[in-house]
């Protein structure tokens, strides 16, 4: 069962996505450049849920801020990669020779 809900933190909307499964035992929030998940047990209250949201409300504005801070430099990397695996080719190419 996936359910959408949201929590006001200060200025910020915060949505979020909750699953509850029989399968799980404790909470868990799943934190992403732009969603938050939290997987719940079934028997877990959407009451209590909303309280962990706003209880860790900043730490997953922080995450998330991180995430998307980060990403760009690993794909600015990426894109870098061939060229850089290039240089250094050529560059052992000409001290071996």
């Amino acid at each position: 069962m996936i359910k959408k809900a949201k929590i006001r933190y200060g200025t910020i909307n915060l949505p979020y996505h909750v699953i509850k499964s029989k399968r799980i035992k404790t909470s868990e929030i799943i934190v992403e450049a732009n969603n938050v998940t939290i997987r719940t047990p079934l028997n877990k209250d959407l009451s209590e849920i909303r309280r962990i949201v706003s209880d860790k409300a900043s730490w997953i504005l922080k995450k998330q801020k991180e995430y998307r801070e980060t990403i760009p430099q690993i794909i600015k990397k990426i894109r870098l990669y061939p060229i850089l695996v290039e240089l250094f080719l050529k560059n052992t190419e000409k001290a071996n020779n």
